[in-house]
């Protein structure tokens, strides 16, 4: 059993032709955009497992979430931050 082709995503491509059952298609987006959903999809009783992706945009609010984010990461880990360079 095969798989329709998986849904193109605006911002972004799919690698992968393998559309057969257990096949598997992965998602990237172009530069500037980040991946909102699975990175990968795979084939499984004739249907995808999962809807495609999202590209978003970056914006100043995606950076700052993303920066906090990783700044209270690093609170948590206090070897990498006396480490740091």
């Amino acid at each position: 059993m095969t798989c329709p082709d998986p849904a193109n995503i605006n911002h972004g491509s799919y690698s992968g032709s393998d559309f057969s059952e257990g096949g598997t298609v992965t998602y990237t987006c172009d530069d500037q955009y980040f991946l909102d959903g699975p990175s990968s999809i795979t084939c499984l009783n004739g249907r995808w497992t999962q809807s495609p992706p999202v590209c978003r945009g970056m914006s100043l609010g995606w950076v700052f979430v993303a920066t906090v984010t990783r700044w209270r990461g690093l609170q948590e880990m206090p070897d990498v931050i006396n480490n740091s360079s």
